[in-house]
């Protein structure tokens, strides 16, 4: 009869047992999952950004927020009746002609035009390797002029060589023919 009373009692002891094991595990790990979580999500990129918004002085009393949100501020005058949003949106607005059938939405979205945006972006890709060639072949050329025009220039190479030659100077037609020349020279 013992045994029949004490058999409940070891159950009800190993089950009570077996379920704070259970949930002392269950704790254990959820406390090491939950730190290895929380070094796995790096929250200083977002705090560095909101600090540096607080320390921007956008959100103190009178600063750009609160001039935005006070009443007439930015918002109020372009969600207002005569405000930006409104005259963007009315009929024969902006929007309206953007989107009409004659449209600049239309209009580019037409098959020619596209083939033609299509050829440019094509003409342009060809054209970047050119200019890129082109560019050393100026830089050469600008060095060779430079080089040309020390040596021409007075004092360079070419310039004193030229300068070495006598100058020959020749009579003018003038001063042969006059009377009076002719007698003080001779």
């Amino acid at each position: 009869m013992f045994g029949l009373l004490t058999a409940p009692i070891r159950v009800v002891e190993s089950v009570t047992r077996a379920a704070r094991e259970t949930a002392s595990s269950a704790v254990s790990d959820f406390g090491n999952r939950a730190s290895e979580t929380a070094s796995a999500v790096d929250v200083r990129g977002q705090l560095s950004v909101l600090q540096h918004i607080i320390q921007s002085g956008m959100l103190d009393p009178n600063g750009p927020l609160d001039r935005m949100l006070q009443r007439g501020g930015l918002l109020e005058r372009l969600a207002h009746e005569d405000g930006v949003l409104e005259r963007i949106i009315e009929h024969d607005g902006p929007l309206d002609r953007l989107l009409e059938r004659e449209g600049l939405l239309s209009k580019m979205t037409e098959r020619d035009t596209l083939e033609r945006l299509i050829a440019l972006t094509d003409t342009l890709d060809r054209l970047g390797p050119a200019l890129d060639r082109i560019g050393p072949a100026l830089d050469a050329l600008n060095t060779r002029i430079a080089t040309l025009q020390e040596l021409v220039a007075p004092g360079g190479a070419v310039g004193d060589f030229v300068a070495r030659f006598p100058l020959r100077r020749r009579k003018s037609s003038g001063s042969a023919s006059s009377p009076e020349a002719g007698p003080e020279e001779a």
